[in-house]
């Protein structure tokens, strides 16, 4: 009896060790798949924004690595990319690694991406409205609806189900029209999230009625700010923008515009075709002749790596030669 006690237990630490084990493989921070980041994780500063593109000469273009000056893609200003992580280089410039939904990996300098409104910048924004409060939702029942958004008075959102236990907040903050808002760290999966604490069920309409998505009033005209969620779910580009440059498809369907838009192509050194897509192959026609385009942030080759390789090559060449040369004294010394 006291065996079958023991091969229970044994048993049912296995099954919590594994189910523990899932939990906290759930729960982990996705990483891209880049040789360049996997050798410097240590280094890169955990992100997860979305950013604009606002580079010089009309255009942002994404790099091999921080070392490798070899575009990737070439990103119009505009265009919107999901940012995981960040590196900064020797030089105290900041890289940011961009993973898209069409499998390009690539490193784009910060300097030319312009953060997107998400909750990180509401925080920043209304940091003196902000009370510390803790607490958990209240007012919803398992398996009842409830909406999680963006920040408060954003038309972005997550439907939700409430699960077995509730979502935690740790501040509050009061909107204009009297409404609480909690800003939640995490809930299954999703990250830095807020909830209205007083009417979890509501829709934007309801919460604020006679006006369109991020405090735009409504006027009847049809349109609405575009938005893009900061959950971990998304990790590439915005959907739908064709803005974004395979470097394996040539540009050749390049529609004729106008002189000055012409004029525009030439003194950019970038074509442009009908969906308004930039390619490399344009870009590396448009280079300066020392392969660089003036005053922009291109990748620098680091040789440190090169320089220390050759560095120990050379000491192992200088202490093999030594030792050959005492090995050799003693040879001759030895009495025949």
């Amino acid at each position: 009896m006291k065996i079958w006690k023991k091969i229970f237990s044994a048993a049912a630490a296995t099954l919590c060790c594994m189910f523990g084990a899932m939990s906290v493989k759930a729960d982990m921070i996705w990483e891209p798949m880049d040789s360049f980041y996997s050798e410097h994780s240590a280094e890169c500063t955990y992100v997860n924004r979305v950013f604009t593109a606002n580079g010089p000469d009309g255009k942002v273009i994404l790099y091999v690595s921080p070392e490798v000056p070899e575009p990737v893609a070439v990103w119009e200003n505009g265009y919107t990319a999901h940012i995981s992580f960040t590196y900064e280089d020797r030089d105290g410039i900041l890289w940011g690694i961009s993973d898209d939904s069409d499998g390009r990996v690539g490193w784009v300098p910060m300097d030319y991406m312009e953060v997107v409104y998400d909750s990180i910048a509401f925080r920043e924004e209304h940091a003196a409205e902000l009370v510390e409060q803790a607490g958990e939702l209240e007012g919803v029942d398992y398996g009842e609806a409830f909406y999680f958004w963006e920040y408060p008075g954003s038309s972005v959102f997550h439907d939700m189900t409430m699960g077995d236990y509730p979502p935690s907040y740790y501040c509050v903050y009061t909107d204009e029209r009297g409404h609480s808002w909690g800003c939640v760290g995490y809930y299954f999966g999703i990250r830095d999230i807020w909830v209205c604490l007083d009417e979890p069920g509501a829709d934007y309409a309801q919460l604020f009625p006679g006006v369109l998505g991020d405090g735009e009033a409504d006027t009847g005209l049809e349109g609405q700010k575009g938005q893009t969620a900061g959950s971990e779910d998304q990790e590439g580009g915005t959907a739908g923008d064709p803005t974004a440059t395979d470097p394996d498809v040539a540009d050749q369907n390049t529609t004729e515009q106008g002189a000055a838009d012409q004029d525009a192509s030439e003194g950019t050194g970038a074509e442009t075709d009908s969906s308004g897509e930039g390619s490399v192959e344009s870009h590396r026609a448009g280079q300066q002749k020392d392969g660089q385009e003036t005053g922009r942030i291109v990748p620098k080759p680091d040789n440190r790596a090169m320089t220390a390789a050759i560095a120990m090559v050379a000491a192992a060449v200088a202490v093999t030669a030594v030792l050959l040369v005492i090995l050799k004294r003693k040879g001759s010394e030895t009495p025949k």
